[in-house]
């Protein structure tokens, strides 16, 4: 039973049709018709055979109980401690700029939680438009379309809540790359309504009461006093659990990892051959059969084939990639080319307007192998293996059914990207493809 409550009902507002299906009440026998007398086909148990059984299942369901249990009694107190983490990194945040104010974002939070599940509820894309990210919106109104056309609408009643968790805040130079991730919980009726007025609720159940978990992704709408915050990404509980453990950025100055990177891509910049000549001129006779190697060699000259160098970028396209699926693609444009991108995002869906998408969440990336140097013609290109680690599906962009992977656990997985030489200073290497 606990398994099942923390098995999580999917958003209301901005939900897909998959979720749904059965009348209320209408599936199922009478109670009590699986355990009738006798029968004709296995015989009858001994009592002592049946206090057997009966413990085995007390024994079995009572261990998984515990064991929710204590992975929900965990979850708690890692929300507590986050929240409290992040309450504190706001006084600091908030003298830089209000808007990080603890009081101020779960206020704006709370609002933006009621305002669109009575939009959603009302149908009202032009309210949604106004409370939510452009990307997200066009996810949303596939949904709505979807809803329709099966001839349902799909009804959301906050019975309790929400409480909001203040869990996470990056404070970027560049006011339109401020996050913050709140933890929105609360008590809703959500079902659909037909077109002949039945009722459908969720996967089957008997009533529309529904307990909804999820982390709230928020952005800014404008870089000025006046901006408010609206909602770029929705993640269900489990796939979001990594916003208890990502870093905490209170100022620009205290981004230690970005900070880091732009150090190195520096470095690497003034480390560069001179003009005129090439990759294919610096590359060694005796080049090394190993890739690997072979950039490492070529490092030498040229310090944007270094290790780190490479690993900088991916990493930044990785956190651009993640952010795309949702949000805005702005980061991955400026690291990635348009035919890239659609392999990155809806890989193998070759419509004009794919119907799939892949999602990935809470990826981090551990190791990268350089598979492939390629230096003529110019611009040179590697293809590397990245091996990462997170939450990676692919999904039905119009119900949100799950056709492949995982979303309730974090797996490895390895992907192929082919990067290209740029000639900027700032990103020097450029995702040209998939492999």
């Amino acid at each position: 039973m606990l398994a099942l409550v923390s098995s999580l009902i999917l958003a209301a507002g901005g939900s897909g049709s998959s979720s749904f299906g059965g009348g209320g009440g209408g599936g199922g026998g009478g109670g009590g018709s699986s355990f009738s007398g006798g029968g004709s086909g296995g015989g009858s148990w001994s009592a002592t055979e049946f206090a057997i059984f009966i413990v085995v299942v007390l024994l079995f369901f009572g261990g998984t109980a515990v064991v929710g249990w204590m992975k929900s009694a965990g979850w708690r107190r890692r929300r507590r401690e986050r929240i409290a983490q992040v309450q504190l990194a706001s006084h600091e945040a908030a003298e830089d700029d209000a808007h990080f104010d603890a009081a101020t974002v779960e206020q704006e939070a709370t609002r933006l939680f009621v305002d669109v599940q009575e939009a959603w509820d009302a149908r009202d894309t032009e309210a949604l438009g106004l409370l939510a990210g452009r990307d997200l919106m066009v996810e949303w109104e596939r949904r709505l379309d979807d809803f329709a056309r099966k001839g349902w609408h799909n009804k959301v009643l906050i019975r309790s809540g929400p409480t909001v968790g203040y869990v996470g805040l990056v404070n970027r130079e560049d006011d339109m790359e401020d996050r913050v991730v709140v933890l929105v919980e609360a008590q809703l009726d959500d079902w659909c309504v037909t077109r002949s007025g039945g009722a459908v609720y969720h996967n089957n159940a008997t009533s529309p009461a529904t307990t909804l978990t999820e982390y709230w992704t928020l952005g800014r709408t404008q870089a000025d006093e006046d901006a408010r915050w609206i909602l770029l990404s929705i993640e269900q509980k489990d796939e979001g659990e990594h916003h208890l453990g990502d870093a905490i950025v209170a100022s620009p100055w205290g981004d230690d990892k970005r900070i880091g990177a732009e150090a190195t891509l520096e470095v690497a910049a003034a480390d560069t051959p001179l003009p005129g000549y090439t990759t294919a001129d610096l590359v060694d006779p005796n080049f090394a059969e190993d890739a690997k190697a072979a950039a490492l060699d070529l490092s030498l000259a040229d310090a944007r084939f270094g290790p780190d160098v490479i690993m900088a970028c991916v990493s930044r396209a990785v956190e651009a990639w993640m952010e795309a699926v949702d949000g805005p693609d702005a980061a991955l444009e400026a690291l990635a080319t348009p035919e890239a991108i659609r392999a990155m995002l809806h890989p193998g869906d070759d419509r004009p307007d794919p119907s799939t998408r892949l999602v990935v969440r809470g990826v981090s990336v551990q190791r990268i192998d350089v598979q492939s140097i390629r230096p003529s013609p110019e611009p040179a290109q590697l293809t590397v293996a990245i091996s990462a680690r997170g939450r990676r599906y692919i999904e039905d962009r119009d119900t949100v059914a799950l056709l492949s992977g995982n979303k309730d656990e974090e797996r490895s997985f390895v992907d192929f990207w082919i990067l290209a030489l740029t000639g900027d200073a700032t990103s020097p290497w450029r995702i040209v493809g998939t492999g």
